[in-house]
């Protein structure tokens, strides 16, 4: 099972690893079965997963940027190639 945080109570910690080893399935419908308004209800429906899918992905990687010691930072005022 893999590791998760060190201050997460042992129970918790149980279930976290479980939630993270079994990842929800996307179910989806066959784009030639659907009506018009189903289409467009479909697509407005993946635009809310989108940006649930974006905040999620900036809430990781702000984790990780906490958890990383300032050290492995860039120098401040260097010039990026």
């Amino acid at each position: 099972m893999e590791q998760i945080g060190e201050d997460v109570p042992p129970c918790e910690g149980d279930l976290l690893g479980l939630l993270v080893a079994e990842r929800p399935e996307l179910r989806r419908l066959p784009a030639g079965l659907l009506t018009r308004e189903h289409k467009a209800a479909e697509l407005e429906h993946v635009a809310v997963l989108k940006a649930r899918l974006a905040a999620y992905e900036a809430e990781l990687v702000l984790g990780l940027a906490d958890e990383t010691p300032d050290d492995l930072d860039p120098p401040s005022g260097g010039t990026s190639t």
